[in-house]
């Protein structure tokens, strides 16, 4: 990207939007492959709201937001059992 005369612009790099997405991103959260997922991990709480279970990461912080929600099929370089 140039600027108006015409000197290249470093672009900025997109910051996370909260601390629950550079949680993520720092800690490799990812689909698993395997059995070693969030949904067996010791660090993992779910709770149930309405007929339907929430999972959220104690590690992670647990709040009343969709942003602190995991997937339990996910992993991350924290996993414990």
């Amino acid at each position: 990207m140039k600027d108006l005369w015409g000197e290249n612009i470093k672009e900025p790099t997109p910051k996370p939007k909260s601390k629950y997405q550079l949680f993520k991103k720092e800690n490799d959260y990812k689909e698993a492959w395997d059995t070693f997922n969030c949904g067996n991990c010791k660090y993992s709480n779910h709770y149930e709201y309405h007929n339907k279970y929430y999972w959220k990461c104690s590690l992670l912080g647990e709040s009343h937001s969709e942003a602190s929600d995991i997937r339990k099929s996910y992993v991350c370089d924290k996993w414990q059992s």
